[in-house]
């Protein structure tokens, strides 16, 4: 009797242990990364004249972000937080959008996935790729971005998506085909990759 007591309070052990073991790997996880707001740019890194529009946290339901609900933009797995910081020059706009997801992996498949797109289905915008994903020294996101020139409009969108970890980051600047475009994507770029 007491070594069939003992052998359930073993088993009852064992699978506390089992079902709690996934909590606290992705709680310790959770705790070494940095968070969303932190890896965001900051106002201050934005060029002079530029204020930002919005910042904080966003939901899958929010239209004002690439990856929402209602998008045309292909969502591989839905993620588990979200942060966006919104930003307005003179002529020049545009967005910083972090995506946690539960893993590296499906961080990479969302990317990726976006890469396809914008490669592939956009050809209506003129995709260019200006940068092929290969990271200079000193950048820890490494990521590919591209340039669109709408045939409507006459107007530009510079997109860069890159991963760190378990994080998607987009870049996303809009403005006129001139200098100050083309610049402050660089500037804002070089930003998102030293995170």
């Amino acid at each position: 009797m007491k070594n069939k007591n003992s052998w359930f309070v073993g088993m009852g052990i064992l699978l506390v242990l089992a079902f709690s073991l996934p909590f606290i790997w992705g709680h310790a996880f959770a705790q070494q990364e940095q968070p969303l707001a932190k890896m965001a740019l900051r106002e201050e890194e934005l060029p002079r004249g530029f204020h930002v529009l919005h910042a904080g946290p966003i939901q899958f339901e929010d239209l004002s972000h690439p990856l929402n609900s209602e998008n045309t933009l292909p969502v591989v797995h839905r993620f588990l937080e979200a942060y966006k910081i919104s930003f307005l020059g003179e002529n020049v706009h545009g967005g910083h959008y972090l995506y946690r997801y539960k893993d590296p992996k499906q961080a990479e498949e969302q990317a990726t996935r976006l890469v396809t797109y914008i490669s592939q289905e956009a050809q209506r915008l003129q995709p260019v790729r200006i940068d092929n994903g290969s990271a200079l020294p000193g950048q820890k996101v490494k990521g590919q971005a591209f340039r669109f020139t709408d045939p409507e409009t006459a107007g530009v969108f510079y997109w860069f998506i890159g991963v760190k970890e378990r994080t998607l980051m987009m870049l996303l600047v809009v403005g006129p085909p001139n200098e100050e475009t083309g610049a402050t994507f660089e500037l804002l770029k070089q930003h998102v990759q030293s995170r």
